[in-house]
């Protein structure tokens, strides 16, 4: 994954990330959540446990989740808020007051205990991306431009111009770009 992880300061935020872009058509084998195992795997590296063996259909409730998610990056800033909102509705989210390095309060809002694995992934996910929108704005959600990537990513970029998840991704699109543009002038030739 290829998401410059210095921009963000929350799990929320680089878990969303991972989740949407656990599909990735650049790659040979593009869906790495393929079975159940995977899906528990993924869980178990964010620190989310099930109190149950996963099946077909929480993977499938899990791919439709990151669908949902991913849709944002190519929606309008009012349906974009719309989704996020109706994945929220009826979440089950304690709210608290914590303490900062600096002495000063932080709201944390965390899952309830006992909310299910699949339930717990769409709410800090959804979180996540609510706070990318809030601190970035929907405009610097975006997709890699280097097709077929199509990671998701912020644009910190002070001009806002990124269009490319990684410098790979940058300098494969380049190279590309420029071996069509010989290839142009030698067949013009």
């Amino acid at each position: 994954m290829s998401i410059d992880m210095a921009a963000y300061d929350d799990w929320r935020v680089e878990l969303t990330f991972s989740l949407v872009n656990s599909f990735d058509p650049y790659y040979e084998e593009p869906e790495s959540l393929r079975e159940p195992a995977d899906l528990a795997r993924f869980l178990q590296g964010w620190g989310i446990t099930s109190d149950r063996p996963l099946g077909e259909r929480d993977l499938a409730q899990a791919r439709a989740l990151r669908a949902r998610l991913g849709a944002v990056f190519e929606a309008p800033a009012t349906a974009a808020a719309a989704t996020l909102n109706d994945l929220l509705a009826g979440a089950r989210v304690l709210p608290r007051l914590g303490v900062d390095a600096t002495g000063g309060g932080r709201l944390e809002l965390a899952a309830e205990p006992g909310t299910s694995a699949l339930e717990r992934l769409t709410i800090e996910a959804t979180l996540g991306l609510a706070q990318a929108l809030e601190r970035y704005g929907p405009a610097r959600l975006r997709r890699c431009a280097a097709s077929p990537c199509e990671e998701a990513f912020i644009d910190t970029s002070r001009n806002r111009s990124r269009r490319y998840c990684s410098q790979r991704c940058a300098n494969r699109h380049n190279v590309a770009a420029f071996r069509r543009r010989h290839r142009s002038s030698d067949a013009a030739r």
